[in-house]
């Protein structure tokens, strides 16, 4: 699992820096204001977003490629399944798509523990601010 530097004590809070131009970013989230928050911070990066709030939505969003993914931001607690099961879901459509699990009741030390050790997956907690949103997409170099 990659990790993120950590942004939230002590550190200075860094200006958005654009994403990688054309960078398309998937958020799966079942709460709405999730989605917003999150499309707002990719918008003002400078990335371009898609969000579904649930995840048979967004596994066949990614199963169509009628668009580019470059991340997928999960939510691990959706109201039809789990991040869990969406991520090996993924897996086999998308070997090579970084996922990075969000979650305000999860911790990085469960998720290490839950899957196994995928260097293309990262855990964002909630909430998280303009900053930690930039770190994650500038540690895939988005």
């Amino acid at each position: 699992m990659a990790s993120i530097p950590e942004t939230r004590a002590n550190t200075k809070v860094l200006p958005p820096a654009p994403a990688r131009s054309g960078a398309q970013v998937l958020v799966i989230d079942d709460e709405h204001l999730v989605l917003k928050i999150c499309g707002s911070m990719l918008k003002q990066l400078g990335a371009r977003w898609h969000g579904v709030t649930n995840g048979r939505e967004g596994v066949e969003w990614l199963r169509s490629g009628d668009s580019p993914c470059d991340l997928l931001l999960l939510d691990v607690m959706l109201g039809d399944t789990t991040g869990f099961d969406v991520y090996r879901k993924v897996r086999t459509v998308r070997r090579e798509l970084p996922i990075v699990f969000i979650s305000g009741f999860c911790s990085q030390e469960v998720l290490s523990e839950t899957l196994e050790d995928d260097p293309l997956t990262s855990f964002l907690p909630k909430p998280f601010s303009l900053a930690d949103m930039r770190l994650t997409l500038s540690a895939f170099s988005l």
